[in-house]
């Protein structure tokens, strides 16, 4: 009861603050221009409320949930949400945003800017946990790190990769705007010889896209064909340079499936997914310079559509990296009840117990099922909802790009150029949406290989060192004995002198 009369208190202070700041606003705004107004008041409200968050912390304390930095991200989140939304329509729009000031302290206003506040908090908490997943994060951030760093040999590949993949990029971007070009051309019915140089430029650069792109493919999936071999070599010296207790310890098919499949694994989504990635990040850069120039208002507008729609991607890809890594235990624990079988095949054929083990088998790979199956569920989600992200995006972009052609901002060849940027722009968007889960699943795939490739033999590596007089001479004093899975029980504890 405590916690809810301190956060009543704050809400009680700023909405005091709020009618204030009304008053004053009514006095200012025949002065000054309305956008600096609700900036100012923001700021107000913004030095308001930190102070009642310093004073309720000094005074009282505050649940978990609202411990740490989450209070004062609401408190600011609150004090220039009104203002922001004034940019985003004076930007935008036509219109004035003299209304929003005054409905600011409206009490229908003032509760659903808590609202909105209080979901985007429970929405970040979701997305970007700090307490209960920190674990999960860090290794999820180190095993990328890790990715990178596999690559780091090849860098000059890579950016002889980069030079060739922004020639064909750029190429292949001018052809929006010869086409509006053509078009502005054939409605003002200038000199046809014009249309015809055009036709003749957009072939050569069709022509040179290609070329460029092709040699592009060839030198990266060369280079990433020399990262899976050294990568698939180094897991495996790794491993043979471990202590025999390494071997005690883990299970054969749990080393036989980390060296094998999950390295293809890691290897596989990483050439595919990276060369994706970069081609359609790269496409994304050429297409947002291009449509800044042709309008910047409608180029503001597709990025806060796609700064909505990106949170699909976030929810997905932390869901498929955790299926991704359950999965490969999963194909571990089967494989490891195969290797068992095939190593005692005279003790299961002495009992007849041979449709026992392909029972045993068979349940193993019922659960790799089970989870293939929700994983397969999870994937066709994602594609739905990355889809329909995509054909949000579209729609938006297409009813704002006709009010600014009815205002007569834009003229008819550059409104054709900007539709054929914005189809191909939430095309690459859709893509990148799409790869986010994919790269995060090999990211989950790549924690147990790593983990193998760091880990250091608990027991000297053998060298080459002997002595020059070797004499035979054993001696055994108090020598002790324990198995791995069970270090504290002594097996064996003997000395021998000779």
């Amino acid at each position: 009861m405590h916690h809810i009369w301190t956060l009543c208190f704050l809400f009680a202070v700023d909405f005091a603050s709020m009618l204030i700041l009304r008053l004053f606003l009514t006095y200012l705004l025949p002065i000054y221009a309305p956008i600096i107004l609700a900036w100012l008041a923001g700021l107000v409200r913004f030095v308001i409320l930190s102070l009642g968050i310093c004073t309720v912390r000094s005074r009282s304390k505050l649940p978990p949930w609202l411990q740490g930095d989450h209070l004062a991200l609401i408190g600011t989140v609150l004090s220039f949400l009104v203002p922001f939304c004034a940019a985003v329509i004076a930007l935008v729009s036509l219109r004035s945003s003299t209304e929003l000031l005054y409905s600011w302290s409206r009490w229908d206003v003032f509760l659903l800017c808590y609202l909105l506040t209080v979901t985007s908090g429970i929405l970040w908490h979701q997305l970007f946990p700090h307490s209960t997943k920190e674990k999960i994060a860090v290794t999820s951030s180190a095993s990328l790190r890790r990715l990178i760093t596999l690559l780091q040999p090849y860098v000059h590949r890579f950016l002889l990769v980069a030079v060739f993949l922004v020639l064909s990029s750029w190429s292949e971007m001018a052809l929006p705007s010869y086409t509006g070009r053509m078009t502005d051309w054939i409605a003002n019915k200038e000199d046809p010889s014009a249309f015809t140089s055009a036709i003749i430029a957009m072939s050569l650069i069709t022509a040179a896209s290609a070329v460029t792109e092709f040699v592009c493919d060839c030198i990266y999936n060369v280079t990433m064909s020399m990262i899976h071999t050294h990568t698939q070599g180094q897991v495996l010296r790794s491993v043979l340079k471990q202590e025999m207790a390494f071997f005690d310890s883990e299970s054969t098919g749990d080393i036989t499936s980390r060296v094998t499949t999950d390295t293809i694994t890691m290897s596989e989504s990483l050439s595919h997914e990276l060369s994706l990635l970069m081609w359609y990040l790269m496409r994304v850069v050429f297409l947002s310079s291009y449509m800044i120039m042709l309008s910047p208002k409608l180029t503001f507008f597709t990025i806060l559509c796609l700064c909505v729609i990106t949170i699909v991607p976030k929810l997905t890809g932390t869901f498929s990296e955790g299926m991704a890594v359950r999965v490969q235990e999963s194909l571990s624990k089967a494989n490891q009840v195969a290797l068992e079988t095939f190593s005692n095949m005279k003790t299961v054929r002495s009992f007849a117990n041979e449709e026992g083990e392909c029972q045993r088998y068979e349940q193993r790979l019922h659960d790799t099922y089970q989870l293939n199956k929700v994983e397969a569920v999870a994937y066709g989600c994602s594609m739905v909802a990355t889809s329909f992200s995509g054909l949000v995006l579209k729609v938006a972009i297409l009813y704002f790009g006709g009010r600014l052609v009815t205002n007569g901002e834009v003229s008819g060849g550059e409104l054709v150029s900007f539709v054929l940027y914005e189809l191909q722009f939430s095309s690459a968007v859709e893509v990148l949406l799409r790869m986010y889960p994919e790269v995060r699943k090999a990211v989950g795939s790549s924690e147990k290989v790593f983990e193998y490739m760091d880990r250091k033999p608990q027991s000297p590596s053998p060298g080459s060192f002997s002595p020059q007089d070797l004499k035979g001479i054993i001696q055994f004093q108090n020598v002790t004995f324990s198995y791995p899975t069970r270090p504290d029980s002594l097996a064996l504890q003997v000395s021998l002198i000779y």
